[in-house]
């Protein structure tokens, strides 16, 4: 039991530190105008997603796995679904304190766990 959680929560780190931003999400979830607004993202988005999954990963009382993180010129689209309210309010502090944040785009959903 022990070894199946430890592999779930390394697939979702990993996943989250390391996915593709064109591969987070899947094509029926998301809205094309937000799609085309951030795609396509420079070096310097890619740096600034890769900046906020660190943070999210190491901020205490957010559960990053169900999460998509993409930036365009500063500001930053967050969706995916979180099991309470309170974690939407983390996930969005923690994002914009990261340098280099303009705005955030918050598509979150809170889904209470079974």
């Amino acid at each position: 039991m022990k070894t199946r959680k430890y592999f779930a929560c390394s697939a979702a780190l990993l996943w989250v530190l390391f996915l593709p931003v064109a591969e987070a999400h899947p094509a029926s979830s998301t809205s094309p105008s937000t799609n085309r607004e951030f795609a396509h993202p420079s070096e310097e988005d890619k740096a600034l997603v890769r900046q906020i999954r660190r943070q999210l990963v190491k901020t205490k009382g957010i559960d990053a796995s169900n999460l998509m993180v993409a930036a365009k010129g500063g500001t930053v689209l967050v969706r995916g679904a979180v099991s309470d309210a309170k974690q939407v309010s983390r996930i969005v502090d923690a994002v914009r304190g990261v340098p280099g944040v303009k705005a955030v785009v918050n598509e979150l959903i809170v889904q209470p766990s079974q």
